[in-house]
């Protein structure tokens, strides 16, 4: 009789454990443009499956101890997305990309340095100033602003050829659709890794850098500062910069 009573009692202490055990963490849930590309992030069949932003968020939702969701949406959307509450973070981005965003939310700092080039063909490899270029097309990516640029592209000195992605950029140069365009130092790097010297585009000019962080929302059932800590552990660790590394070789282009 007093097994039975045990029995019954350990069953009793089981089932108040189960019933008191913390729920699972909530998923974090990040933000991808579908036009990003490889190095930034590869999407495969509408999942993100490799990348340097892959890398980071993953990396991320994990020291924070929760799992990472993955919200792939067309670039127009992004920020209804955000202003909804669909999606928790947003990374990649600048606050002057968005100086009037609706909706509550907490920037970290700067993670990411950004280096937009004037880039030419294997031919050419010789530093030019953009201002100096004979009227013609340059390539650029569609829905990306070029502050440095606009006024030559107001005066009609260049006219802008957007691809859809960076990586489409370069292979539109690549064919000869055009003989200059702009592309940042990461996506110039990994593109340039896989063809032979003479085939490499070349760096021309530096036309802009700028930092690039996350912004979270502010909602109380998102962990913000926990979030934001870890990114800043992240960054100061030198985790992020090999992550970079890894993709894209050392913080220089050809």
């Amino acid at each position: 009789m007093r097994r039975h009573a045990y029995r019954f009692i350990g069953i009793g202490l089981l089932a108040a454990s189960q019933a008191h055990a913390a729920p699972p963490p909530a998923p974090i849930r990040f933000l991808v443009s579908d036009s990003w590309a490889m190095p930034l992030m590869e999407i495969d069949e509408g999942k993100p499956t490799d990348g340097i932003l892959f890398q980071i968020m993953t990396s991320l939702a994990r020291q924070v101890g929760a799992p990472a969701e993955f919200h792939v949406l067309p670039r127009m959307r992004l920020q209804a997305a955000m202003e909804s509450g669909q999606v928790d973070v947003r990374c990649y981005t600048a606050q002057s990309w968005g100086a009037n965003l609706s909706g509550d939310y907490i920037w970290s700092l700067p993670v990411i340095t950004q280096k937009d080039y004037l880039i030419g063909a294997p031919e050419h490899a010789l530093p030019i100033d953009p201002n100096q270029l004979a009227p013609q097309k340059l390539g650029t990516v569609l829905g990306y602003a070029y502050p440095t640029l606009q006024n030559l592209f107001s005066n009609h000195q260049l006219t802008r050829d957007d691809g859809r992605n960076q990586v489409q950029v370069l292979m539109k140069l690549q064919a000869g659709r055009y003989e200059y365009a702009v592309s940042n130092q990461m996506a110039l790097n990994w593109f340039n890794a896989s063809l032979p010297p003479a085939k490499r585009m070349h760096a021309l000019r530096l036309l802009d850098a700028q930092g690039l962080g996350c912004y979270v929302r502010n909602d109380p059932n998102v962990p913000v500062q926990r979030i934001l800590r870890t990114l800043l552990r992240m960054k100061m660790s030198g985790e992020i910069d090999r992550i970079i590394e890894s993709y894209s070789g050392p913080d220089s282009v050809d």
